[in-house]
């Protein structure tokens, strides 16, 4: 990865719906930080100049292009970028952290303790978004090889491809292994989960597994290869016994949303992804609540993220105030947000956060 300027540039895309207020919030506790940044915030939602395809044939969005991070806010799909922040900038690793913190409401009677990595694999899988009509595969001769199906002639249907490569396997296996020895340097037991769908996704998931238990090989880290169905089912039983669980984009996505539920919902999980020599930072909460529950929302995700995107870029002093001071406010418990049993605005949550910056 590339060295950080002296005074990085970071690109904000506010978001849509009530996430320009969390991201306003957000910023005015960075900026509290003193923090040597470069801020370019961008307009709200579709205000947000559409991505331009250049001669080239590529989008391109020149004030993106000029960051050196992004810290990006929920979007229904009203703002354009995420896709192109994914995929034309390659952030092909995506990283949520699942961490309980004292005064997070969590769902479980003894959250303390949970505290794990994912990390996903972002660029392929069933998210490279080939599907079609069945009728497609039918002409062609391929709808013959589905496995215990029948498909006669004139029956309507969609299909979807799974693809999973070597080079994009092996990137996300190393970066998943580099992450479990770090955290076993900070203490954290230095144990690798390789979850896929082994037993029936013969050809794809177990080449995954495979791959990644390859890699892994090379790293002084415990490995275990665990079905999905029942890494699901462990995850949801016992998370306090997981360290860094490595996945399938899908699968991915879909158990580290249900890792946020087990601390106390998706407003408290940042997340990062990262490519080779850009990352970008954000709060995955899918669709933003409406903009008329603005003065509620919990900007306690991207603050997190905003954090992550600090010591990210050079800031990391700037960033862990910002970190330890989101901890401080939960484990006060006075002043809290809505969804987490608190009373407080999205404005006054903020300006708790900044009281206990300090320094």
């Amino acid at each position: 990865m590339s060295a950080m300027p002296t005074r990085p540039r970071v690109a904000v895309v506010p978001g849509d719906g009530a996430s320009p207020r969390a991201m306003a919030a957000t910023l005015d506790v960075l900026r509290a930080t003193g923090a040597d940044i470069e801020w370019d915030v961008l307009p709200d939602g579709a205000e947000l100049q559409p991505l331009s395809p250049p001669e080239r044939g590529e989008l391109v969005h020149p004030r993106l292009d000029a960051a050196d991070s992004v810290l990006l806010g929920s979007t229904g799909g009203v703002t354009p970028g995420p896709i192109y922040l994914r995929y034309q900038r390659g952030t092909w690793a995506n990283l949520r952290p699942v961490q309980w913190r004292p005064g997070f409401a969590s769902p479980y009677a003894r959250p303390e303790g949970i505290d794990y990595l994912i990390v996903r694999e972002s660029h392929e899988d069933l998210y490279i978004g080939f599907e079609g009509e069945l009728s497609t595969l039918r002409a062609s001769g391929l709808a013959d090889g589905i496995r215990g199906v029948r498909v006669p002639p004139g029956v309507d249907g969609r299909y979807a491809v799974k693809i999973i490569t070597r080079d994009f396997t092996e990137r996300i296996a190393h970066r998943a292994c580099a992450e479990t020895v770090a955290r076993k340097a900070a203490g954290h037991p230095g144990r690798l989960t390789i979850g896929a769908k082994t037993n029936m996704l013969t050809v794809t998931d177990r080449y995954f597994a495979d791959i990644c238990a390859e890699v892994a090989s090379g790293y002084p880290i415990d490995v275990e290869t665990v079905i999905i169905d029942d890494l699901a089912h462990k995850l949801a039983l016992r998370p306090h016994d997981f360290d860094v669980v490595v996945l399938p984009n899908q699968y991915g996505d879909i158990l580290a949303d249900g890792g946020a539920g087990q601390v106390g919902g998706m407003t408290l999980t940042p997340s990062g992804c990262f490519g080779d020599d850009f990352a970008y930072f954000e709060a995955p909460q899918g669709a933003p609540p409406p903009a008329d529950q603005a003065d509620r929302v919990n900007p306690t995700a991207l603050m997190l993220a905003g954090a992550w995107l600090l010591r990210h870029v050079g800031q990391a002093a700037a960033g862990e105030r910002v970190d330890a001071a989101v901890s401080t406010v939960y484990a006060t418990g006075t002043v809290l947000p809505v969804d987490q049993g608190g009373s407080a605005t999205t404005a006054q949550f903020a300006a708790a956060v900044i009281a206990a910056l300090g320094g």
